[in-house]
């Protein structure tokens, strides 16, 4: 099962027990990679494969945790102009996400055009090259500025990119002199809303042209 959830003919496996990782691991020995050791035992065995997209991002989630463990991760953070055709694609399943949250009227999504004004940062997280994520920061021209647009691909979950793309708009908002960065979010997002929390953002009144809207969260963070 493996083998075929993988696509690797030449994997083999075999159970390694307990006592001697802490864990019940499967060993996968794999000739064209090298860099695959463990597996949890039974991963896809026990558990069935309902699609082979679901059982790769499984995958994918796990080794990434893995690779990072060991050093074997390049994450870079840059700013790059958002009319790119992964970074549309990245948009697209931002925008779809949302959609499946909110009501179109609580959806405060930014469209490609607001992206590329000149009062708007736009940052880009690559892993190994390939881009994984993105997020806006926002002058609005009174000491502040708004993150939007921030979003993960869930194939890089677990290298914390959205943590990375945070201190890296903070970082850029103190070098252009900003008091503070405030956002909006949504109420069914607790995973973004730990993230903005441990931060050290704070929940504040709806701010600029925002109206209260209960399935909206409005923070702030102060810098300096």
């Amino acid at each position: 099962m493996l083998s075929a959830v993988l696509g690797m003919a030449s994997c083999e496996s075999k159970a390694i027990p307990p006592q001697q990782t802490g864990k019940l691991f499967r060993l996968v020995s794999c000739r064209d990679h090298p860099r695959l050791r463990l597996l949890p035992y039974g991963y896809y065995r026990d558990r069935g494969v309902v699609s082979v997209a679901a059982g790769m991002n499984l995958f994918v989630r796990f080794m990434n945790r893995i690779l990072k463990d060991q050093g074997q991760v390049t994450v870079t953070i840059e700013k790059e102009p958002p009319r790119q055709p992964e970074i549309l694609h990245l948009l697209h399943q931002s925008d779809l996400y949302a959609q499946s949250l909110y009501p179109a009227e609580s959806n405060h999504l930014v469209d490609i055009k607001t992206l590329e004004k000149p009062e708007v940062g736009f940052f880009v997280a690559r892993h190994d090259g390939a881009i994984v994520g993105c997020c806006a920061l926002v002058d609005a021209g009174d000491g502040t500025a708004e993150i939007k647009r921030m979003f993960v691909d869930p194939k890089a979950r677990g290298l914390k990119i959205g943590r990375k793309l945070l201190e890296r708009i903070e970082a850029h908002g103190l070098e252009i002199g900003l008091n503070a960065i405030r956002l909006e979010t949504g109420i069914y997002q607790p995973e973004a809303i730990n993230l903005y929390r441990s931060a050290g953002y704070a929940d504040i009144e709806a701010f600029g042209n925002y109206l209260p809207d209960p399935l909206s969260l409005f923070m702030e963070k102060p810098l300096g």
